[in-house]
């Protein structure tokens, strides 16, 4: 292990790496020229709303879409905007929060990545090599100061620390109360890539299973894997109530899995002379932003010097036959995704609709991220072995440093003055929301009743309204309905079985009723008042027995952290 000191001062130099390379970002005033800006700004500008209303887990946005409780939060990435919308009640800024939640998210993964390296090849410094190219890798820049893609930025800072604490329990062979902190650390850490980016989680967890079952049939580590299943299952019980009603609904959906198109048609990002290029190489796609998916020419030649060494090479390797092994598995992985990636022919035909989430092959380039990290951090130990000291760091680092940079732009093209949004440009704050998330018409019955435009005595949403108010993320509706009863739109938007709806106190059915509003039919939840005075309560509240299935996990959860603190008593550290 190496003393506090030098772990602070590594600590510290990963945080410095982490601020320059975001540091085209540096303006608060102004952000760059890309949809996702805005998009994620809107968000973390609603989250902070909900916060300050009493929102425990952020289901929706509190002003957009006239109100009418849309559950962005609900179907995105809940525990990212959580996080933002915290640190902006703090800056004030949601381009501020923006960064800083993105920032540190990163500075955290890098320093696991760091001690991953580390347990893996017991070589600080080609590790902190290898950080620094994780940090530099093209498809990171990108999603940091180009796309401002910033649940998929956190999730590639998330990954190194699910693998760090996934390795660890994968290695611990006996069991006790140290291998039941790396458990409980594990559940942790891939119930929080889930919530962050569930696209990341999907296929670092398909690559993973891989990596980590091909590691344990040839270290011998195999009876171990059944640790990780449990660790995975334990993580989608935690964050039942978030990816359930994401499987359930999702066919309902303005975007769903069945009717996204093939990632094979979507690879014209990705071609190989664009993934292979040493800088930013355009990929001809039609778009006014530089998205030069590239892999890297550390990471490329790391796999070309690997193939050679283990293939074609007879000399003595300056690693163990374990480590070899190893990256015999990481290289066979690697292909695999360098083909998902460039995908010459359309594999995706024959896999299940449900792998389309991915919407872009790119996507997947996560993956060679930390496999091309494992192969490099080898390379330099195998290549330099003792002589690798720490005084070459500063080269080292310099020479990885600017193979990246011909990816390390920002989107901001012209002057702030013309070229860049304002914080405070209309267009943030317009309570602009992509639609993705709404019921689709076309998949709900509606019945002569709840159609508008066949029942006419149907109060419309936009009249009932009038009649509404906010309290908090509740709906409070005053009517006096007629003699004979009444039937109201209300200014919900309509989700089966994911609203609490109350008459008078006593909940009560409700139906789906169509309206035009944001330039298409919506479908809003209508009931039928009965006569006289009413007050009618509507919130968004989830799946209930999907919400208790995430309750009693957490309760078991926190039962064996209890359990373990106690167990192991007040001074007890892990280290490598």
């Amino acid at each position: 292990m190496l003393p506090r000191s030098k772990n602070l001062g590594i600590f510290l130099l990963l945080t410095l790496l982490v601020v320059a390379m975001i540091s085209p970002l540096a303006a608060h005033q102004y952000f760059p020229l890309h949809d996702d800006y805005y998009s994620h700004l809107n968000n973390i500008a609603q989250a902070k709303i909900a916060l300050l209303q009493g929102a425990g887990w952020l289901r929706v946005m509190p002003e957009a879409m006239h109100g009418w409780f849309y559950p962005e939060f609900q179907f995105y990435s809940p525990l990212v905007y959580t996080l933002a919308g915290y640190i902006d009640l703090l800056v004030h800024n949601p381009f501020a929060a923006f960064k800083c939640t993105l920032g540190l998210t990163l500075i955290l993964g890098s320093w696991y990545c760091y001690k991953w390296y580390v347990v893996l090849f017991e070589h600080e410094v080609a590790a902190l090599l290898g950080v620094i190219l994780y940090l530099s890798s093209p498809y990171l820049l990108i999603n940091m100061n180009v796309r401002g893609d910033l649940t998929e930025g956190m999730a590639q800072g998330i990954v190194p620390i699910v693998l760090y604490y996934t390795y660890r329990l994968f290695v611990e062979k006996a069991w006790g109360l140290k291998k039941l902190y790396f458990f409980l650390l594990s559940v942790l850490a891939l119930y929080i890539l889930l919530t962050v980016h569930l696209i990341t989680f999907v296929y670092s967890s398909i690559f993973g299973f891989l990596w980590f079952f091909g590691v344990g049939l040839q270290c011998g580590h195999l009876k171990n894997f059944k640790w990780l299943v449990l660790a995975f299952v334990s993580a989608l019980l935690l964050a039942f109530q978030y990816i359930f009603p994401i499987v359930t609904y999702q066919v309902f959906l303005y975007m769903n899995a069945q009717q996204l198109p093939s990632p094979f048609m979507t690879n014209y990002f990705t071609p190989l002379a664009t993934l292979l290029a040493p800088k930013g190489l355009s990929s001809g796609a039609a778009t006014a932003n530089p998205l030069d998916f590239g892999l890297g020419l550390v990471i490329l030649l790391s796999a070309i010097y690997w193939i050679y060494r283990l293939y074609v090479d007879d000399l003595k390797f300056m690693l163990s036959k374990q480590q070899c092994s190893l990256l015999q598995v990481t290289l066979l992985i690697f292909c695999l995704a360098i083909f998902v990636v460039w995908s010459p022919v359309n594999f995706w035909e024959l896999l299940p609709h449900e792998l389309y989430i991915v919407q872009f092959p790119f996507r997947v380039l996560t993956q060679l991220m930390w496999l091309g990290g494992i192969l490099f951090v080898a390379a330099v130990i195998d290549l330099f072995g003792d002589c690798l000291q720490a005084k070459w760091v500063v080269i080292g680092s310099f020479l990885i440093i600017l193979s990246g940079s011909g990816w390390l732009f920002s989107d901001y093209q012209n002057t702030p003055e013309t070229g860049a949004y304002n914080v405070k440009d209309s267009r943030v704050f317009s309570l602009y929301a992509v639609a993705d998330y709404l019921i689709s018409t076309q998949h709900i019955y509606l019945s002569p009743t709840y159609a508008l435009t066949t029942n006419p005595a149907l109060l419309n949403v936009f009249k009932t309204q009038l009649h509404c108010q906010h309290q908090a993320l509740v709906a409070v509706c005053d009517f006096n309905s007629g003699p004979q009863g009444q039937y109201v739109q209300l200014p919900i938007l309509y989700y089966p079985v994911l609203l609490n709806i109350t008459v008078n106190g006593v909940q009560q059915a409700y139906y789906p009723s169509v309206t035009h509003a944001f330039g298409r039919d919506v479908l809003v939840a209508a009931v039928y008042l009965p006569a006289g005075h009413v007050l009618v309560r509507g919130q968004f509240v989830g799946l209930e027995f999907a919400n208790k299935i995430s309750y009693y996990t957490w309760l078991v959860y926190l039962l064996s952290v209890c359990y373990f603190l106690y167990r192991r008593g007040p001074y007890a550290v892990y280290k490598n």
